[in-house]
């Protein structure tokens, strides 16, 4: 087994969208360990992040952030411990208004 730890995904998503950030490769499980949300305008904007199953959709029922207000010019940084272990398996980012940058870090191990 090989555990790598990096930058799994950053993403700047147009606003109202919901944005594949990352997906777990074939053979792969996944560890997300931080996600920083940034906003880069003056003006708060609501942020999501959702944790999908493959084959799943981005909604409630896989929410880890919803509607969270990230106020302007502020980051918001949340460390965590996720586990994705299907390949398949998507982080899924959404922001209310252009100007969020969604960073995820963790590990891969294959």
């Amino acid at each position: 087994m090989t555990f790598t730890e990096k930058r799994l995904a950053q993403s700047y998503p147009n606003a109202t969208t919901n944005t594949t950030a990352y997906t777990t490769p074939v053979l792969t499980k996944t560890i997300v360990r931080n996600i920083t949300i940034c906003n880069t305008t003056a003006n708060p904007i609501n942020a999501r992040v959702f944790i999908v199953p493959n084959g799943g959709a981005a909604g409630v029922s896989n929410a880890l952030y919803y509607d969270h207000e990230i106020q302007g010019n502020l980051t918001y940084n949340k460390n965590l411990y996720l586990i994705l272990d299907t390949a398949g398996d998507t982080i899924v980012v959404y922001a209310s208004a252009q100007g969020i940058t969604f960073t995820i870090s963790g590990a891969e191990i294959v």
